[in-house]
């Protein structure tokens, strides 16, 4: 088949069921981030490829880049925080806090190289309280993925910090020489594996003891304390982090419907963050609708001053996959069968404005066959068939087919409009 008819491998288009569903979503994450003090906006979706690519050798290898007419290297866009970025610097830094739903396109061996993130970023310059901030920028964040996702999601928190894991290997003082290979294998593991993996690199006494502390489920139990006293013997600098993950983790523990659990060993996106760090998961923790957390080193380096930065993306078509909400997408409220030969097109248009001026959605035709009107109805998936033809217009009625009660009506001309109203309106 040609070209023209196909779209290249990992594109699709959005049908209505799918696209419904976005927009749906993005109308409620808008709303719920506008509590929080998130303005929405809308990232274009090309820019130079250079902010993409910058210092980040893995992105050069999955952009769609282009040059243009000026031989000016562009590039899709393929993550919304350099984007990001991007928008707060030519918005003359006046806002701090944007919402935004955005196209992702990415050259990979995924089958979807085109998805949409819905997404929250906070960023501003760093100041010298950026630790506390940092709590209230993943509560807020968090908070509104919980609002959003209630009853269907957990989230998992981490520390992701380089000066962190780095303080734990080098406190083995024989693995002092081996810290940066160690370092550099930790950061392809996660979990039990992470966990497994360094306990059979750690064989100083110390280190086994703190690693023992730190895999436990310590860090939402009243036994936080003493084990911090603990740590921070070996940890002076860096125990703030687990402060932060105690806090935030203690506080949704008092949070209906949104589980949020500590697991240190979770290393998703290792180099990006350096600090809280936390991804969204499903009930079962299979499927990662998307993460957050602490980007100030990233940010600072790219803004080349010292900055704060705080992001957080849901991954809308994730979503779809495991919501229960299959509800059909109709295209409009009334299909509207009018005989052209009969009615006038003053009149029909007259009909038509006033329903739609009293928020109905008309889906008008012209008459031809009625089997034809109700198989298109159906598809369309369009509750009420409203027909007008020759010996209604005699008579002053029109027929009203209910696809809820599956029966045939009658209905008075001059009273359509209001029973349409009373009707249609209310399904």
């Amino acid at each position: 088949m040609s070209k023209r008819f196909n779209l290249p491998r990992g594109m699709s288009d959005r049908g209505k069921d799918e696209w419904s569903f976005f927009l749906r979503l993005q109308q409620e994450w808008h709303a719920i981030s506008s509590r929080y003090g998130f303005l929405p906006v809308a990232l274009s979706p090309i820019g130079f490829e250079e902010t993409f690519t910058w210092e980040n050798n893995a992105s050069s290898q999955r952009i769609y880049q282009f040059n243009d007419q000026k031989q000016r290297s562009l590039a899709l866009n393929a993550d919304s925080t350099p984007s990001m970025l991007r928008m707060y610097t030519t918005d003359k830094k006046m806002h701090g806090r944007y919402s935004f739903f955005c196209d992702i396109f990415r050259y990979s061996r995924q089958p979807l190289r085109h998805f949409h993130f819905l997404g929250v970023t906070e960023v501003h310059q760093k100041s010298a309280r950026f630790h506390q901030a940092d709590v209230h920028a993943c509560k807020r964040m968090l908070s509104i993925s919980r609002e959003l996702l209630a009853g269907k999601a957990k989230a998992c928190i981490g520390v992701n910090n380089i000066r962190f894991w780095k303080a734990l290997i080098i406190a083995a003082p024989d693995k002092k020489s081996e810290s940066a290979e160690i370092f550099k294998n930790l950061a392809r593991l996660s979990g039990n594996e992470a966990l497994d993996y360094l306990a059979g690199q750690l064989t100083d006494e110390r280190s086994l003891w703190l690693l023992t502390l730190l895999s436990g489920n310590l860090l939402s139990s009243a036994d936080y304390q003493p084990v911090r006293c603990k740590i921070s013997e070996l940890f002076p600098e860096q125990v703030h982090l687990l402060d932060e993950v105690f806090i935030l983790t203690d506080y949704f523990q008092t949070v209906a419907e949104f589980s949020v659990y500590a697991d240190l060993f979770n290393f998703h996106a290792f180099e990006f963050h350096d600090g809280l760090m936390y991804e969204i998961l499903d009930v079962s923790r299979t499927v990662r609708f998307g993460d957050g957390g602490v980007y100030h080193q990233y940010a600072s380096d790219f803004m080349q001053e010292n900055t704060a930065l705080y992001s957080s993306v849901i991954v809308p078509h994730r979503l779809k996959k495991v919501s229960a909400d299959e509800q059909k997408i109709s295209a409009a409220d009334v299909m509207l069968c009018l005989d052209s030969e009969l009615i006038s097109q003053g009149q029909a248009d007259e009909f038509l404005q006033m329903l739609r001026d009293n928020n109905i959605r008309v889906y008008d035709v012209t008459f031809s066959n009625a089997r034809f009107h109700y198989q298109e109805r159906e598809r369309l998936s369009i509750p009420w068939l409203v027909f007008i033809g020759r010996h209604d217009l005699e008579r002053g009625t029109a027929k009203v087919f209910s696809h809820r009660e599956d029966n045939l009506q009658t209905v008075d001309y001059a009273n359509l409009l209001d029973y349409l109203r009373i009707n249609a309106l209310s399904q």
